[in-house]
């Protein structure tokens, strides 16, 4: 047993900072959302049926967000390949698609609002915009840590030899890689929201 804590303690101590930091941050956001959809579905069960109709937004938002983690998977492969287009392509892609998800975001809590769905309604009502606001900060970081790798990778193409750094910067690769795990996370979340919400509603 000892064997065991010394070699997750060793695996922890090895760990980069940023994994650390990305872990840490999933983690808590995990504690976050479980406290949220436990008290939005305690909150549905006592209150009874919202009596909504899922906007049709919210639909639209989860091929967004799935074609989000889609897009995604080759950018491991492509830093592999050192094909800088295909990574500001992806990158670029990655960044309308987010913000194409948070205006769908917007338009599903108007289509709300017009059911007569608010925030300061029922205390069902308030935890859609609850989860689904928390969710939606969680993409914004998101968008952030990808305009980020967009802008180093922007920065190495100015040149042969900035390109040859970034390609063999081990950090450069360990960043793409918390992109994609990042996201991959924000769209389970939203695919578990969503079905909750599809359950919930009727």
């Amino acid at each position: 047993m000892n064997s065991t804590k010394s070699t997750w303690t060793e695996q922890i101590e090895r760990m980069h900072p940023y994994h650390l930091m990305l872990y840490l941050s999933i983690f808590s956001s995990v504690l976050i959302f479980s406290f949220l959809i436990g008290s939005f579905i305690q909150s549905a069960e006592t209150t009874g049926n919202m009596g909504l109709e899922m906007p049709v937004y919210f639909y639209v938002s989860l091929g967004v967000a799935i074609a989000c983690s889609l897009l995604s998977l080759p950018m491991k492969t492509w830093f592999e390949k050192e094909n800088l287009s295909a990574l500001m392509y992806v990158l670029s892609g990655l960044s309308a698609a987010l913000v194409l998800f948070m205006l769908l975001q917007y338009f599903g809590w108007r289509a709300l609002a017009n059911q007569g769905v608010y925030f300061t309604g029922r205390a069902s009502q308030g935890y859609i915009y609850v989860v689904t606001g928390a969710h939606a900060l969680h993409v914004i970081g998101g968008l952030l840590m990808v305009l980020f790798a967009y802008k180093r990778i922007h920065k190495s193409a100015q040149d042969p030899v900035s390109k040859f750094i970034y390609f063999t910067d081990e950090f450069e690769r360990m960043r793409i890689s918390l992109v994609v795990r990042y996201l991959h996370f924000l769209d389970l979340v939203w695919l578990i929201l969503f079905i909750l919400l599809f359950i919930l509603h009727s």
